[in-house]
C-alpha cells in the first residue's frame, strides 16, 4: 500500500465505512491494540514503520496532503501513541 500512495492518488481517496486512508493505516498497524504495558514484538514494530511510511507518502501527491491536511488530529494521535510507546519500550 505505500508504494501505490507513492505513485498513484487512488488510494488518497480511499474512503469505506471504517474512515478513510489513515484510518486504515492506523487499524491496519495494530496500533490502537497495543497497551500501555506490552513491549510491541518486531512485527508490530514493522508493521508501525510501514503504517508511518504510507503516511509519509501520502505528502507525495496532492490528493494525499489534502487528507492529510485534513485529519491532522488522527495523525498527531498516531504520532503521539507511537512516541509513547518508544518512550516506554
Amino acid at each position: 500500500m505505500r508504494l501505490q500512495v507513492l505513485y498513484t492518488p487512488i488510494p488518497s481517496k480511499y474512503v469505506d465505512n471504517y474512515g478513510s486512508i489513515v484510518d486504515l493505516v492506523a487499524n491496519s498497524t495494530g496500533i490502537s491494540t497495543w497497551s500501555k504495558d506490552s513491549i510491541p514484538d518486531k512485527d508490530q514494530e514493522t508493521n508501525v514503520m510501514l503504517g508511518l511510511r504510507t503516511l509519509s507518502n501520502l505528502f507525495d501527491n496532492k490528493e494525499g496532503r489534502d487528507i492529510l491536511r485534513r485529519e491532522a488530529s488522527k495523525v498527531i494521535r498516531i504520532d503521539i501513541i507511537i512516541k509513547f510507546l518508544l518512550y516506554v519500550y
